[in-house]
């Protein structure tokens, strides 16, 4: 929708302006000139851990780009959950201009991929970093001078078993088909949204997302985040992941009764002995639980989430 638009376009501007004054501040500061910005590393979140949010890589990368910065992406949150275009990202949105994109790209293999713990990548297609910046590996062994694979391939006693499941792991996810896997992931996060809601915020009961909707831009993620139920449309948040505003008799004010991530913590070890395992966030002040979905999650663990929270209090 266009009010959604409009939100996107709201968010990508005060993350601009966030960098920007930023970089203007580092570069007005008297200890400037005992460094200088070009060729220092920005590392930008692809969705931001607290918020969950999808942050603009591109137009921030444009930015970084006119400070002579190089850019790094933690992914960590990127692989199956979000298309993840390398080449698009790397070559920038003008592909004529030579190193207008990120430079690097890291990512895990363990979260939304669902590979053992121990794999990951780290991407990066120009060669003059390649032998320059990445020249040397922290753990250095065989095949440190046979190139950039190589390189990181030997470092002591490493057990491989991680590495060697991606393929039949990719194999599996490309019969599902990725976007048959976000898609399902992308309704699967609306209804257990619509299930909080309802547990948690009866006043908002009649507005209930729409979980057929691909984009998250229909007018119930739009209401619900000027109620405040949500901090942002979900056409914002990653595919699989978003936050939902705690009960009102525990989630706080953001004047007159903060919470701290004291308080968070008291919630979500409450909720650890329920054997529910999800992060309480702190954010200005008002608790939010951050939940996710995947293939494997059952709206039946959202119900019991939204029971069980119930019956907090603080202590």
């Amino acid at each position: 929708s266009t009010s959604n638009k409009r939100g996107e376009s709201l968010m990508t501007s005060l993350f601009e302006e966030a960098l920007n004054e930023r970089l203007a501040t580092i570069q007005s500061s008297p200890l400037h000139s005992q460094y200088t910005l070009e060729n220092s590393l920005l590392i930008l979140d692809e969705v931001t851990s607290n918020t969950v949010l999808k942050m603009p890589i591109s137009s921030l990368t444009k930015i970084a780009k006119q400070y002579g910065l190089q850019v790094l992406v933690d992914g960590a949150h990127g692989l199956l959950a979000n298309p993840v275009d390398m080449a698009k990202m790397t070559k920038g949105d003008d592909e004529e201009i030579e190193g207008e994109g990120i430079d690097y790209y890291v990512s895990n293999c363990h979260k939304w991929m669902s590979s053992p713990r121990g794999a990951a990548i780290m991407y990066c297609p120009k060669e003059k970093l390649r032998d320059t910046v990445l020249r040397y590996p922290p753990v250095m062994s065989h095949g440190v001078d046979d190139g950039y694979f190589s390189r990181f391939l030997w470092d002591g006693c490493r057990d491989y078993a991680a590495q060697l499941s991606l393929p039949v792991i990719l194999d599996y996810w490309n019969q599902l088909g990725p976007e048959n896997v976000r898609s399902a992931m992308r309704r699967g996060i609306k209804s257990a949204v619509n299930i909080l809601k309802q547990s948690w915020h009866p006043a908002m009961d009649e507005i209930s997302l729409d979980i057929h909707d691909e984009n998250g831009n229909d007018d119930a993620s739009l209401l619900l985040c000027e109620a405040g139920v949500t901090i942002a449309p979900m056409s914002m948040y990653s595919t699989s992941m978003t936050l939902v505003r705690l009960p009102d008799n525990v989630c706080g004010d953001c004047i007159l009764d903060r919470k701290t991530s004291t308080d968070a913590k008291q919630i979500q070890d409450f909720l650890y002995h329920h054997r529910i395992e999800v992060p309480i966030k702190c954010i200005n002040g008002v608790l939010y639980i951050r939940i996710s979905y995947h293939i494997y999650n059952r709206m039946e663990e959202y119900e019991r989430l939204g029971a069980a929270m119930k019956q907090f209090r603080f202590t």
